[in-house]
C-alpha cells in the first residue's frame, strides 16, 4: 500500500463523539467524510479507498 493517513486530529474528533442515552455514554463515531469532508484527513482517505479499490479490481 502506497496511501498514509497523516492528519489524525480530525480523525480523533469524530472517533471522539458520544451521545448520553439515559445514564449511559455510548460512542457515536462519524465518518470523517461526513465530519469535514474538505479536510486533509478525508482526502487522504479517499486516495486511500481509491487504492484499496484498484488493489482489489474494483476501479
Amino acid at each position: 500500500m502506497d496511501a498514509v493517513i497523516y492528519e489524525r486530529d480530525d480523525l480523533a474528533k469524530c472517533a471522539e463523539r458520544i451521545k448520553i442515552i439515559g445514564e449511559m455514554e455510548i460512542a457515536d463515531p462519524l465518518s470523517i467524510l461526513d465530519f469535514k469532508p474538505h479536510s486533509t484527513s478525508a482526502q487522504e482517505f479517499e486516495v486511500l479507498a481509491i487504492e484499496v479499490l484498484r488493489k482489489i479490481g474494483m476501479s
